[in-house]
């Protein structure tokens, strides 16, 4: 997986609302027996002085038009993909809470045959990202 951070936007949808911190775009670029790629619209939101929270969600071609001028077509077997992190600091311990969706109706992906494979892929991402926020934490 190929991911390049994008945050020079033509527009910005959240400029107005103050508990938005960052809005910006990832493109993502997948190579698995083919190329699929998609943009996700990344939020970071200030709950509180110690609680962050951090969406992504796929867009769509028009959702990206408004972003960008110059983009690459949504190719994607995924109809939505997204999710929220909550990340709230505690006194001797930092809170994480990981919501993910997905949505397909691909016949390999909703075949009994790959259902193992993706559960370990999504299981081995919110391993990555758990470690991700603990080595954040300690720094």
């Amino acid at each position: 997986v190929e991911s390049i951070v994008i945050k020079d936007l033509k527009n910005k949808k959240y400029k107005n609302d103050p508990s938005v911190v960052e809005e910006f775009l990832v493109w993502r670029n997948i190579y698995n027996r083919s190329a699929y790629s998609y943009y996700d619209l990344i939020l970071v939101k200030k709950l509180s002085i110690n609680a962050y929270e951090v969406s992504y969600n796929m867009l769509s071609d028009k959702e990206v038009s408004f972003y960008l001028d110059d983009f690459t077509k949504k190719q994607t077997a995924f109809s939505k993909s997204g999710g929220v992190f909550k990340i709230q600091k505690k006194k001797n311990k930092t809170k994480l809470e990981l919501n993910y969706i997905s949505e397909t109706d691909h016949w390999l992906l909703t075949s009994s045959m790959a259902e193992g494979t993706i559960m370990e892929k999504v299981a081995n991402g919110t391993k990555l990202a758990i470690e991700a926020v603990k080595k954040g934490s300690e720094n």
